[in-house]
Protein backbone atom coordinates (compact mmCIF):
# COMPACT_ATOMS: atom_id res chain seq x y z
CA UNK A 1 0.00 0.00 0.00
CA UNK A 2 3.02 2.42 0.84
CA UNK A 3 4.66 1.64 -2.34
CA UNK A 4 1.87 2.16 -4.68
CA UNK A 5 0.07 4.70 -3.06
CA UNK A 6 0.78 7.25 -5.43
CA UNK A 7 -1.78 4.72 -8.05
CA UNK A 8 -4.01 5.28 -5.05
CA UNK A 9 -4.39 8.85 -4.76
CA UNK A 10 -4.36 9.70 -8.42
CA UNK A 11 -6.55 7.68 -10.69
CA UNK A 12 -6.47 8.79 -14.25
CA UNK A 13 -6.43 5.61 -15.12
CA UNK A 14 -10.16 5.01 -13.87
CA UNK A 15 -12.63 4.42 -14.86
CA UNK A 16 -11.42 1.84 -17.35
CA UNK A 17 -10.68 4.01 -21.24
CA UNK A 18 -10.81 7.35 -19.19
CA UNK A 19 -7.15 8.30 -20.92
CA UNK A 20 -8.91 7.66 -24.40
CA UNK A 21 -12.26 8.90 -24.29
CA UNK A 22 -12.50 11.71 -27.00
CA UNK A 23 -14.01 14.70 -26.95
CA UNK A 24 -16.33 13.63 -30.42
CA UNK A 25 -17.63 10.77 -28.97
CA UNK A 26 -19.44 12.66 -25.85
CA UNK A 27 -23.43 12.36 -26.26
CA UNK A 28 -24.71 15.14 -28.14
CA UNK A 29 -27.44 15.48 -25.09
CA UNK A 30 -24.39 16.72 -22.88
CA UNK A 31 -23.53 19.21 -25.31
CA UNK A 32 -26.95 20.93 -25.90
CA UNK A 33 -26.64 24.84 -25.47
CA UNK A 34 -22.75 24.50 -25.04
CA UNK A 35 -19.49 25.39 -26.40
CA UNK A 36 -16.71 22.84 -25.72
CA UNK A 37 -13.20 23.19 -27.28
CA UNK A 38 -10.24 21.26 -26.86
CA UNK A 39 -7.23 23.63 -24.76
CA UNK A 40 -3.54 22.29 -24.82
CA UNK A 41 -1.27 24.12 -22.23
CA UNK A 42 2.42 23.73 -22.44
CA UNK A 43 3.35 22.71 -19.18
CA UNK A 44 7.67 22.28 -17.36
CA UNK A 45 10.08 19.62 -18.91
CA UNK A 46 8.05 18.67 -22.16
CA UNK A 47 4.34 18.26 -20.64
CA UNK A 48 1.88 18.73 -22.46
CA UNK A 49 -1.56 19.27 -20.73
CA UNK A 50 -5.21 18.76 -22.19
CA UNK A 51 -8.18 20.36 -21.07
CA UNK A 52 -11.72 21.71 -22.30
CA UNK A 53 -13.36 24.78 -22.18
CA UNK A 54 -16.79 25.01 -21.91
CA UNK A 55 -19.33 28.03 -22.33
CA UNK A 56 -22.89 28.53 -23.35
CA UNK A 57 -23.52 28.69 -27.37
CA UNK A 58 -24.03 32.65 -27.67
CA UNK A 59 -22.98 35.78 -30.41
CA UNK A 60 -20.39 37.88 -29.28
CA UNK A 61 -20.22 38.47 -25.34
CA UNK A 62 -20.75 42.35 -24.33
CA UNK A 63 -18.02 41.72 -21.78
CA UNK A 64 -15.10 39.86 -20.73
CA UNK A 65 -16.13 36.30 -19.12
CA UNK A 66 -15.99 35.48 -15.77
CA UNK A 67 -13.34 32.10 -15.68
CA UNK A 68 -13.87 29.28 -13.61
CA UNK A 69 -10.87 27.62 -13.37
CA UNK A 70 -12.19 23.94 -12.53
CA UNK A 71 -9.71 21.40 -10.32
CA UNK A 72 -10.79 18.45 -10.85
CA UNK A 73 -11.11 15.20 -8.10
CA UNK A 74 -8.39 12.34 -8.12
CA UNK A 75 -10.26 10.02 -10.83
CA UNK A 76 -11.62 10.26 -14.68
CA UNK A 77 -10.93 13.10 -16.78
CA UNK A 78 -12.49 16.79 -17.91
CA UNK A 79 -15.36 15.25 -19.76
CA UNK A 80 -16.90 13.32 -16.89
CA UNK A 81 -17.44 16.56 -15.46
CA UNK A 82 -19.47 18.16 -18.79
CA UNK A 83 -23.11 17.10 -16.90
CA UNK A 84 -21.70 19.11 -14.00
CA UNK A 85 -21.04 22.21 -16.02
CA UNK A 86 -23.92 21.62 -18.29
CA UNK A 87 -26.29 22.44 -14.94
CA UNK A 88 -23.96 25.40 -14.26
CA UNK A 89 -24.31 27.36 -17.21
CA UNK A 90 -27.64 26.33 -17.96
CA UNK A 91 -28.77 28.10 -15.13
CA UNK A 92 -26.84 30.79 -16.02
CA UNK A 93 -28.82 34.52 -15.19
CA UNK A 94 -29.17 37.09 -17.31
CA UNK A 95 -28.00 39.92 -14.92
CA UNK A 96 -24.81 37.85 -14.66
CA UNK A 97 -21.31 38.20 -17.12
CA UNK A 98 -20.66 35.07 -19.70
CA UNK A 99 -19.24 32.50 -17.76
CA UNK A 100 -16.55 30.20 -18.99
CA UNK A 101 -15.23 26.90 -17.36
CA UNK A 102 -11.78 25.75 -18.33
CA UNK A 103 -10.94 22.25 -16.99
CA UNK A 104 -7.52 20.81 -17.49
CA UNK A 105 -6.06 17.17 -16.65
CA UNK A 106 -2.57 17.49 -15.08
CA UNK A 107 -0.13 14.27 -15.82
CA UNK A 108 -1.10 11.25 -15.83
CA UNK A 109 -4.76 11.94 -16.52
CA UNK A 110 -6.71 11.92 -19.97
CA UNK A 111 -4.61 13.12 -22.60
CA UNK A 112 -2.16 15.27 -20.69
CA UNK A 113 1.42 13.43 -20.62
CA UNK A 114 1.23 10.29 -19.07
CA UNK A 115 4.38 11.02 -16.56
CA UNK A 116 4.28 9.86 -12.85
CA UNK A 117 2.21 12.36 -10.91
CA UNK A 118 3.82 13.85 -7.53
CA UNK A 119 2.69 17.09 -5.60
CA UNK A 120 5.56 18.38 -6.87
CA UNK A 121 4.85 17.55 -10.75
CA UNK A 122 1.07 18.41 -10.23
CA UNK A 123 1.91 22.01 -8.48
CA UNK A 124 3.93 22.78 -11.61
CA UNK A 125 0.75 21.61 -13.82
CA UNK A 126 -1.29 23.98 -12.23
CA UNK A 127 0.85 26.91 -12.33
CA UNK A 128 1.33 26.43 -15.38
CA UNK A 129 -2.66 25.94 -16.43
CA UNK A 130 -3.30 29.48 -14.26
CA UNK A 131 -0.59 31.03 -15.61
CA UNK A 132 -2.42 30.64 -19.03
CA UNK A 133 -5.28 31.55 -18.04
CA UNK A 134 -4.29 34.89 -16.78
CA UNK A 135 -2.33 35.60 -19.98
CA UNK A 136 -5.53 34.67 -22.52
CA UNK A 137 -7.86 36.44 -20.29
CA UNK A 138 -6.53 39.65 -19.29
CA UNK A 139 -9.94 41.27 -18.38
CA UNK A 140 -11.62 38.79 -16.54
CA UNK A 141 -11.85 37.82 -12.85
CA UNK A 142 -10.96 34.30 -12.33
CA UNK A 143 -12.67 32.10 -9.79
CA UNK A 144 -10.96 28.36 -9.12
CA UNK A 145 -12.90 25.57 -8.35
CA UNK A 146 -11.50 22.59 -6.34
CA UNK A 147 -13.38 19.15 -5.57
CA UNK A 148 -11.93 16.43 -3.60
CA UNK A 149 -8.71 16.40 -3.58
CA UNK A 150 -8.85 19.34 -6.31
CA UNK A 151 -9.85 21.11 -3.44
CA UNK A 152 -7.09 20.55 -1.29
CA UNK A 153 -4.47 21.08 -4.52
CA UNK A 154 -6.26 24.23 -4.85
CA UNK A 155 -5.28 25.53 -1.45
CA UNK A 156 -1.93 24.66 -2.28
CA UNK A 157 -1.33 25.81 -5.44
CA UNK A 158 -2.47 29.42 -4.09
CA UNK A 159 0.68 28.84 -1.43
CA UNK A 160 2.49 27.34 -3.91
CA UNK A 161 2.06 31.07 -5.85
CA UNK A 162 2.84 32.79 -2.66
CA UNK A 163 6.13 30.87 -2.73
CA UNK A 164 7.30 31.94 -6.29
CA UNK A 165 6.25 35.58 -5.27
CA UNK A 166 8.28 35.61 -2.44
CA UNK A 167 11.00 33.93 -4.24
CA UNK A 168 10.88 36.77 -7.27
CA UNK A 169 10.36 33.74 -9.46
CA UNK A 170 8.09 34.74 -11.70
CA UNK A 171 6.94 37.95 -13.09
CA UNK A 172 3.58 39.91 -11.84
CA UNK A 173 1.33 38.06 -14.29
CA UNK A 174 -1.81 39.22 -12.38
CA UNK A 175 -2.79 36.96 -9.55
CA UNK A 176 -5.06 40.11 -7.96
CA UNK A 177 -7.37 38.79 -10.83
CA UNK A 178 -7.96 35.74 -8.85
CA UNK A 179 -11.14 36.93 -7.16
CA UNK A 180 -13.32 33.78 -6.01
CA UNK A 181 -12.53 30.60 -4.23
CA UNK A 182 -15.00 27.61 -3.84
CA UNK A 183 -13.88 24.49 -2.38
CA UNK A 184 -16.64 21.38 -2.70
CA UNK A 185 -15.97 18.44 -0.20
CA UNK A 186 -12.17 18.74 -0.05
CA UNK A 187 -9.68 16.72 1.85
CA UNK A 188 -7.75 18.88 4.68
CA UNK A 189 -5.15 16.40 3.73
CA UNK A 190 -4.02 12.74 2.57
CA UNK A 191 -2.49 11.96 6.43
CA UNK A 192 -6.08 13.23 7.66
CA UNK A 193 -8.01 11.29 4.57
CA UNK A 194 -5.66 8.32 5.71
CA UNK A 195 -6.71 8.57 9.31
CA UNK A 196 -10.66 9.28 8.26
CA UNK A 197 -10.79 5.82 6.03
CA UNK A 198 -9.31 3.83 8.68
CA UNK A 199 -10.32 5.35 11.93
CA UNK A 200 -9.94 2.33 13.85
CA UNK A 201 -6.49 1.82 15.82
CA UNK A 202 -6.14 -2.04 15.39
CA UNK A 203 -5.69 -1.59 11.83
CA UNK A 204 -2.16 -1.48 10.50
CA UNK A 205 -3.22 1.05 8.10
CA UNK A 206 -4.29 3.83 10.59
CA UNK A 207 -0.82 4.71 10.88
CA UNK A 208 0.10 4.72 7.79
CA UNK A 209 -0.44 8.62 6.96
CA UNK A 210 3.10 9.76 8.45
CA UNK A 211 4.39 7.44 5.25
CA UNK A 212 2.38 9.73 2.89
CA UNK A 213 4.50 10.73 -0.31
CA UNK A 214 2.60 13.74 -1.48
CA UNK A 215 0.40 15.66 2.24
CA UNK A 216 -1.31 17.87 0.18
CA UNK A 217 -1.98 19.49 3.56
CA UNK A 218 -4.15 22.41 2.85
CA UNK A 219 -4.96 23.16 6.18
CA UNK A 220 -1.18 24.11 7.18
CA UNK A 221 -1.02 25.65 4.00
CA UNK A 222 -4.19 28.33 4.99
CA UNK A 223 -2.77 28.40 8.83
CA UNK A 224 0.50 29.46 7.63
CA UNK A 225 -0.87 31.86 5.03
CA UNK A 226 -3.79 33.93 6.59
CA UNK A 227 -1.98 36.18 8.55
CA UNK A 228 0.76 36.21 5.78
CA UNK A 229 1.88 39.08 4.25
CA UNK A 230 4.98 39.36 2.02
CA UNK A 231 7.24 41.74 0.17
CA UNK A 232 6.20 42.28 -3.25
CA UNK A 233 9.33 43.21 -5.55
CA UNK A 234 7.50 44.43 -8.16
CA UNK A 235 6.07 46.68 -6.62
CA UNK A 236 8.33 50.34 -6.52
CA UNK A 237 9.10 50.76 -2.70
CA UNK A 238 8.54 47.52 -2.02
CA UNK A 239 5.46 47.92 -0.55
CA UNK A 240 4.38 44.48 1.68
CA UNK A 241 1.31 43.57 -0.27
CA UNK A 242 -1.06 40.04 0.71
CA UNK A 243 -0.56 36.60 0.20
CA UNK A 244 -2.56 36.11 -2.62
CA UNK A 245 -4.15 32.58 -0.85
CA UNK A 246 -4.58 34.72 2.38
CA UNK A 247 -6.49 37.29 0.13
CA UNK A 248 -8.94 34.92 -1.27
CA UNK A 249 -9.32 32.56 1.20
CA UNK A 250 -11.13 34.72 3.34
CA UNK A 251 -13.84 35.12 1.07
CA UNK A 252 -14.28 31.53 -0.01
CA UNK A 253 -17.15 29.52 -0.32
CA UNK A 254 -17.35 25.80 0.87
CA UNK A 255 -19.61 23.27 -0.30
CA UNK A 256 -20.31 20.52 1.95
CA UNK A 257 -22.38 17.60 1.25
CA UNK A 258 -24.86 16.53 4.02
CA UNK A 259 -24.31 12.35 3.75
CA UNK A 260 -20.54 12.08 2.33
CA UNK A 261 -19.88 9.02 2.21
CA UNK A 262 -16.17 9.40 1.68
CA UNK A 263 -14.94 13.01 2.67
CA UNK A 264 -15.96 14.05 6.36
CA UNK A 265 -17.52 17.14 6.41
CA UNK A 266 -15.55 18.50 9.17
CA UNK A 267 -12.89 18.72 7.00
CA UNK A 268 -14.60 21.18 4.95
CA UNK A 269 -15.13 23.14 8.01
CA UNK A 270 -11.92 22.95 9.64
CA UNK A 271 -10.83 24.55 6.28
CA UNK A 272 -12.95 27.52 6.42
CA UNK A 273 -11.97 28.15 9.91
CA UNK A 274 -8.18 27.76 9.30
CA UNK A 275 -9.08 30.32 6.84
CA UNK A 276 -10.84 32.64 9.74
CA UNK A 277 -7.66 32.30 11.78
CA UNK A 278 -10.06 30.14 14.15
CA UNK A 279 -12.98 32.50 14.21
CA UNK A 280 -16.31 31.07 13.53
CA UNK A 281 -17.67 33.26 10.51
CA UNK A 282 -20.39 30.85 9.26
CA UNK A 283 -23.49 32.73 10.04
CA UNK A 284 -22.11 36.22 9.88
CA UNK A 285 -23.18 39.27 7.61
CA UNK A 286 -22.45 40.47 4.39
CA UNK A 287 -19.98 42.82 5.91
CA UNK A 288 -17.53 40.01 7.03
CA UNK A 289 -16.71 39.23 3.55
CA UNK A 290 -18.19 36.51 0.88
CA UNK A 291 -16.82 33.42 2.65
CA UNK A 292 -19.41 31.43 3.64
CA UNK A 293 -19.84 27.06 4.66
CA UNK A 294 -23.19 26.02 3.16
CA UNK A 295 -24.35 22.30 3.95
CA UNK A 296 -25.70 20.66 0.87
CA UNK A 297 -28.60 18.97 2.10
CA UNK A 298 -29.18 15.34 0.53
CA UNK A 299 -26.20 15.14 -1.20
CA UNK A 300 -23.62 12.38 -1.51
CA UNK A 301 -19.69 13.20 -2.42
CA UNK A 302 -19.94 13.28 -6.22
CA UNK A 303 -23.61 14.13 -6.66
CA UNK A 304 -24.19 17.39 -5.04
CA UNK A 305 -24.50 19.12 -8.71
CA UNK A 306 -27.44 17.95 -9.11
CA UNK A 307 -28.81 19.45 -5.88
CA UNK A 308 -31.27 22.54 -6.76
CA UNK A 309 -28.81 24.08 -3.50
CA UNK A 310 -25.68 23.28 -5.23
CA UNK A 311 -26.61 25.82 -8.48
CA UNK A 312 -28.18 28.40 -6.00
CA UNK A 313 -24.71 28.69 -3.55
CA UNK A 314 -22.48 28.29 -6.50
CA UNK A 315 -24.55 30.93 -8.69
CA UNK A 316 -25.28 33.56 -5.97
CA UNK A 317 -21.47 33.38 -4.89
CA UNK A 318 -20.78 34.00 -8.74
CA UNK A 319 -22.48 37.12 -8.94
CA UNK A 320 -21.43 38.63 -5.83
CA UNK A 321 -17.86 38.13 -6.80
CA UNK A 322 -19.20 39.54 -10.38
CA UNK A 323 -20.28 42.51 -8.38
CA UNK A 324 -17.84 42.96 -5.99
CA UNK A 325 -15.56 43.02 -9.63
CA UNK A 326 -17.20 45.32 -11.27
CA UNK A 327 -17.89 48.16 -8.28
CA UNK A 328 -13.43 48.28 -7.90
CA UNK A 329 -13.30 48.32 -12.04
CA UNK A 330 -15.65 51.21 -11.63
CA UNK A 331 -13.78 53.04 -9.00
CA UNK A 332 -10.15 52.17 -10.55
CA UNK A 333 -11.52 53.65 -13.91
CA UNK A 334 -12.92 56.86 -12.27
CA UNK A 335 -9.17 56.96 -10.46
CA UNK A 336 -7.36 56.92 -13.93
Amino acid sequence: MVTFQRKIIYMGYAPIGARNEQLKDVPKALLDGLSCEEVEISGSDGVKLAGIEVSQEQTQAASPPTILLYLQGNAGNPLHRLPIFQTLLHHKSSASKPLKVLSVAPRSYWKSTNRRPTQVGILSDYTHIIHHTLRSYPQSPIILYGHSLGGSIAVCLLAHLDKLKRESAVKQVGYSRIRGFILENPFSSIPNMVRALYPQPWLPYHYLAPLALDKWDAYQALKETTALSILDPNVEGGEVTASVLGRVAKDMLVLVSENDELVPSSMGRVLFDASKDGRNMENVGDEAGLGRVKVVRGALHEDMWRKWEWEKFVWGYIESVEKRWDVESDLTANDS
